[in-house]
């Protein structure tokens, strides 16, 4: 990023009021959440109507399942560090609403993407492969039939759910939520599990984005197979998504089995001796990048999956498969000045020494200019003086834009930072909230006990 760039970042904070101490911007999205982005059922609304309403929110947005997760492992991680019994409160608020989306479907081990009020607008109009279903049963006080839900859940969701009860459910103190996460945790993963790693819908049918299943597909999945033992697939006969597969199908399987070790809930291991064996070289071998040309999204999935890993303390042969891949994806990001990547390849240790330094001052450099303001517009940062452009892309620059020139987004750590053009819907008619920040405010502050407790 250019010195000019930069300044011209931080005068800008400056103008908007967001250059302010990190704990006390931390204290103030914590009121903006729990007050305009948290709905009747626990849920996280990540993107809400502006200006803000009085009336509770409803979380239309297809993504609230792992948005929401993502919410509570922020929260844990507070809880981690900081434990007060508010805190506590929210937390456990946040995972009975992962509850709910576990059991509005009627369908055991099926989870919802989202859940709203009946709407029999909605309900009609709705058609495709992700459309609204009405609830069934109820529980907990809550008659489902009065709630839609949206089907079609995809592997990103169900990693971040998987994330959240690992690190929020060990901390939960209300025994009736313990035994219903629980409960959820063994349907969900058996589910998925027998459907041999596929997320399927209530008749049986595999979603469009629910493909866990790290085995070879495709009539040139010999191809790769020179580089891995275990081969994989090659574009177009198959999606890249060998080593992430990987991840998610470990993550399930290790956050099913620690969960429910000692439980007194019987359930079969998940993580068998054939897993055991598979998993570290697919993780370690069989992630593959297209040169020149990244999905970011995935890449934060990626992060976001190989961080649960590392939660669960795999160790041995399973722990250097994930460091390795954590190496090299810190290598391909480093320069993005993305907080969350960082502070993950901190924590894991595989940042250099003589790197570490930077990459924290870049980690807070981001967190110190994010935008209070989150309203969403649009972006054309092609004619920016100061902005880069290669010779080979109009619509990229050739270094990271600030976070506060960036378009705002649900979740700005897995938007491409050097994207010059975003076109949003609804300009600054709609308010994104600020579970970014807190899910990366919380890790360092996890970072930094943890380098406390080493000295």
């Amino acid at each position: 990023m250019p010195a000019e760039l930069e300044a011209r970042a931080i005068e800008l904070a400056k103008d908007r009021g967001d250059f302010i101490e990190l704990g006390t911007k931390a204290a103030r999205f914590t009121q903006l959440i729990e007050r305009h982005h948290r709905t009747p059922e626990g849920l996280y609304a990540y993107r809400v109507p502006f200006p803000y309403q009085d009336a509770p929110p409803a979380a239309v947005c297809c993504d609230a399942l792992g948005w929401t997760a993502l919410l509570a492992v922020a929260q844990a991680l507070e809880m981690r560090v900081q434990p007060t019994e508010d805190a506590l409160l929210r937390l456990e608020q946040t995972l009975r609403g992962l509850d709910h989306l576990a059991r509005i479907s009627g369908t055991k081990g099926l989870l919802a993407r989202t859940m709203i009020a009946f709407d029999e607008a909605k309900l009609e109009q709705s058609c495709g492969p992700r459309c609204w279903v009405q609830g069934t049963g109820s529980h907990r006080g809550l008659d489902y039939s009065q709630y839609l839900w949206k089907n079609d859940n995809a592997k990103a969701q169900v990693q971040y759910w998987l994330f959240a009860l690992r690190m929020g459910l060990p901390l939960v103190r209300d025994e009736a939520l313990r035994a219903d996460l629980l409960d959820d945790v063994r349907a969900v993963c058996q589910r998925i599990a027998t459907a041999d790693f596929y997320l399927t819908e209530a008749d049986g049918r595999r979603t469009r984005f629910g493909d866990l299943n790290p085995a070879a597909r495709g009539r040139c999945s010999w191809f790769l197979g020179l580089c891995i033992r275990s081969p994989v697939d090659l574009w177009p006969f198959c999606d890249f998504a060998v080593g992430p597969n990987a991840v998610e199908t470990a993550c399930l399987a290790r956050v099913h089995d620690q969960l429910l070790d000692g439980s007194g809930i019987p359930h079969e291991s998940l993580y068998d001796l054939k897993m055991r064996r598979r998993a570290p070289e697919l993780i370690s071998e069989g992630f593959y990048r297209v040169p020149g040309w990244v999905r970011y999204d995935n890449e934060f999935l990626a992060a976001v999956g190989l961080w649960c890993l590392l939660e669960t303390d795999p160790g041995g042969e399973l722990e250097a498969a994930v460091l390795k891949a954590l190496r090299s994806h810190w290598r391909l990001h480093q320069h993005d000045r993305n907080t969350l990547f960082n502070l993950i390849a901190l924590k894991a240790g595989v940042v250099p020494e003589q790197e570490r330094e930077k990459a924290l001052r870049e980690a807070l450099f981001s967190l110190q200019i994010y935008p209070s303001d989150r309203v969403v517009h649009s972006i054309d940062r092609r004619k920016h003086e100061l902005v880069r452009r290669p010779l080979n892309s109009s619509r990229r620059a050739a270094h990271p834009l600030p976070i506060n020139l960036m378009a705002s987004s649900s979740i700005v750590w897995h938007c491409d930072p050097a994207e010059l053009v975003k076109r949003c819907c609804a300009d600054g008619e709609l308010a994104n909230g600020s579970m970014d920040y807190l899910l990366a405010w919380w890790l360092y502050r996890d970072l930094v006990a943890l380098e406390r407790m080493s000295r």
